[in-house]
């Protein structure tokens, strides 16, 4: 699989993506067992078979139930936003080629148009050499394949029409073009024995759509399928009573045609009970009921057409072949537990160990500084981050046997490290590449793309930009990203907004919870950083998860030149507060509003740093946190002053890490003051801090609300997120 991921390799994706496409277990299911079912009613009604025949009717059947329609309605499904989920959802949800980066677009069209000839081709023989009235059913399989799913028609996003003009009919064609291609003639019985078998078949399709419904709901335009409109307690009972007129449609056949069958009604009526059974919004439960109805439904069509046509036995092992050939590729890590089916999910994770290394000794980054940074005492955090997110998932995971998974990621302190630490038992964990000493951003780039290539659906990466760059490069949009905080800048719109937020967001996403949408990849110029000049760029687009309570959004650039008002209010303000403390510690934060009121106050101001101001004046610019716990010795009164992060809302933890949980401890919580203009507060929902230190957090939290002074004596009360 990992070489199939690089160069070398995409013949081999570009084949495996065909074969998924085709999904080979549903079509032995819907036209293989129907087209042998109607041979064998042909071959009682006629005496015999014409092979040839025969496999026309099996290549048409898999040609427009496989790829024709299959490729068609991942090309709309996709679009729509349902299929671009990789939640909890092992059977449905689409073939994944497209998740995978197997196939893009472009090649499902390829499919469609190539599979669309064949069946052109072949229709063509069979007009002229059997009868022209037979290339009606099969022109009406093909047009049924494509209303499944392409506007306006799109049966599959109606309910009932789903089923009734689209599963129903397309598996009926196939067996009654197979009777007919063999006899010239339609009857009754191949009727009858073919409509049970495509309710069979509709009742597979509910069960298939419990799992896909909260994505379906969500998808745009909706995809209201009989299980989003009626509900799961309904489409259960529905799907039963489905299966039980098939299984007497089955027995009227055994009574009073042929006793094959009732073989057929003896391995249908079960299906009834395993409908009742299922849990529609368990992974386990669907899964293996689901493969329980396609077992029981391949077995009552095939052993029914045996029984009428004893020369079809070869077409039973044929099928055992398939079946175990499709779940060997589509599951390759399913393990078995008796007749259990245990799927076994695939995460990736990776580390960069030096993220956030320059935040507290004010280097503002860590990119070509990290030596510089650790010869200024600087102590690496982003390993604990990585370890309080791995802790706070295994706090909320260790009860819930539906999010088990296994997690992909890099040796030592980039992924194996924390991982145990947090108490990740070590044959949970896969090590699929070795880092150097000290590691690089390849190696980032060589985790996500071996993870990638193991086939992990989400990769979960911490650090900053920086390593936000290196993590979408490898991962190309194959499968989304999701960065847990760790860097001094964090720009990008696909960062949790902590590492237990990041938990919360993995925890989701099992559950097939979270929808994916693209987020803007920024990174900040450090070099021109470190200068005191903000040159924030936009260097790519990454599939993410979304959930705006969870993931930051991409820092805004709020344009304040129309609001001199304002800023001469808050001028005002801080002139007064300095004169009336002049024995206290001003400790004032980045950015341009707190840098305007200090340059129309007459102060020295970095724009990006910190800066120390007593009694009116600078004392100290720029100061790292060794700078300020010093200054604090000598200062008992401090007073912080931040501004938020345009968009993203946080007032700490991005930007100024010099403020370390020490120095806040030092400070006091309830002396941190937030000051904003009124337009950025609009474009900015909510607060947020994300300090580290997860008690420091909570006091914050805690309050609900926070003053931000927005003019001169004048504070508004803004929501903190919980």
């Amino acid at each position: 699989m990992v070489a199939l991921a690089r160069g070398g390799g995409a013949l081999l994706r570009t084949a495996k993506g065909w074969f998924l496409e085709f999904r080979l277990i549903p079509v032995l299911l819907w036209s293989y067992t129907a087209v042998i079912l109607g041979t064998a009613v042909a071959i009682v009604g006629v005496g015999g078979f014409e092979p040839t025949w025969f496999a026309v009717a099996l290549a048409l059947g898999g040609l427009i139930q496989g790829w024709e329609t299959h490729a068609i309605n991942e090309i709309y499904d996709w679009r729509s936003g349902t299929d671009q989920v990789d939640g909890a959802r092992a059977l449905s949800g689409g073939s994944r080629v497209r998740n995978f980066g197997l196939l893009d677009e472009r090649g499902l069209w390829l499919i469609f148009a190539v599979s669309s000839a064949a069946i052109a081709a072949l229709t063509a023989w069979v007009v002229v050499a059997r009868a022209p009235w037979l290339a009606i059913l099969i022109l009406t399989g093909y047009v049924l394949g494509i209303a499944y799913t392409v506007p306006p028609v799109a049966t599959a996003y109606r309910p009932f029409a789903g089923e009734w003009l689209g599963g129903f009919p397309g598996v009926l064609l196939s067996g009654l073009g197979a009777y007919a291609i063999q006899t010239r003639s339609l009857a009754l019985v191949p009727i009858v024995a073919l409509s049970a078998h495509a309710l069979v078949c509709m009742g597979m399709l509910m069960m298939h759509h419990y799992l896909d419904a909260p994505m379906d709901a969500a998808a745009v335009p909706p995809k209201r399928t009989t299980v989003v409109a009626i509900g799961f307690p309904n489409s259960k009972r529905y799907a039963a009573g489905i299966a039980f007129v098939a299984a007497l449609l089955y027995g009227i056949l055994g009574l009073t045609t042929h006793p094959a069958f009732l073989l057929g009604f003896a391995l249908t009526l079960p299906a009834v009970w395993i409908h009742l059974r299922t849990n529609p919004t368990d992974l386990e439960s669907v899964t293996r009921n689901e493969l329980r109805i396609i077992q029981l439904g391949i077995a009552a069509g095939l052993s029914t057409a045996v029984g009428l046509a004893p020369v079809l036995w070869p077409m039973l092992p044929l099928a055992v072949l398939g079946y175990v050939a499709h779940l060997a590729v589509v599951s390759p890590r399913a393990k078995y537990v008796g007749p259990r089916l245990v799927l076994v999910r695939r995460v990736g994770f990776v580390v960069n160990p030096i993220a956030g290394l320059g935040g507290r000794v004010g280097l503002k980054g860590t990119d070509g500084v990290a030596e510089q940074a650790l010869a200024a005492g600087a102590k690496p955090t982003a390993t604990d981050r990585a370890r309080a997110f791995a802790a706070a998932l295994v706090g909320v995971t260790k009860d819930d046997p539906n999010l088990t998974f296994r997690w992909v990621t890099a040796g030592g302190d980039m992924g194996m490290g924390p991982l145990r630490i947090a108490g990740v038992p070590p044959d949970r964990i896969d090590v699929i590449h070795v880092p150097g000493q000290p590691s690089t951003s390849e190696d980032t780039r060589s985790t996500v793309e071996e993870s990638i290539a193991s086939g992990v659906e989400l990769i979960l990466f911490c650090g900053g930009d920086g390593t936000a760059r290196d993590a979408a490069a490898a991962a190309k949009d194959r499968v989304p990203i999701v960065g847990i905080p760790a860097g001094v800048k964090m720009h990008s719109g696909l960062f949790a907004i902590s590492p237990q937020a990041a938990a919360n967001l993995l925890v989701a996403f099992l559950r097939g919870d979270l929808r994916v949408g693209t987020a803007e990849i920024l990174d900040l110029d450090e070099e021109a950083y470190r200068k005191g000049e903000w040159r924030v760029r936009l260097f790519a687009t990454a599939k993410t998860l979304v959930e705006p309570q969870l993931v930051s959004a991409g820092k805004l650039m709020v344009e304040e030149l129309s609001e001199e008002a304002v800023r001469a209010e808050l001028t005002t303000h801080f002139s007064e507060l300095f004169e009336a403390n002049p024995d206290t510690l001003f400790l004032l934060g980045p950015g341009s509003t707190i840098q305007g009121i200090a340059s129309a106050l007459g102060i020295e101001k970095t724009l990006l740093g910190i800066d120390a101001v007593v009694g009116g004046k600078t004392t100290a610019k720029d100061v790292n946190e060794a700078a300020i716990l010093r200054l604090l010795d000598r200062y008992p009164k401090a007073q912080l002053v931040v501004s938020p992060v345009g968009g993203q809302g946080f007032i700490l933890g991005r930007g100024n890490l010099q403020v370390s949980p020490p120095v806040l401890r030092r400070i006091g919580t309830r002396n941190v003051t937030v000051v904003a203009t009124p337009s950025k507060l609009v474009t900015t929902p909510v607060l947020r801090v994300d300090t580290g230190d997860p008690s420091l957090d909570e006091e914050f939290r805690a309050r609900e609300y926070l003053f931000v002074l927005v003019g001169y004596r004048t504070s508004k009360l803004h929501p903190i997120q919980r």
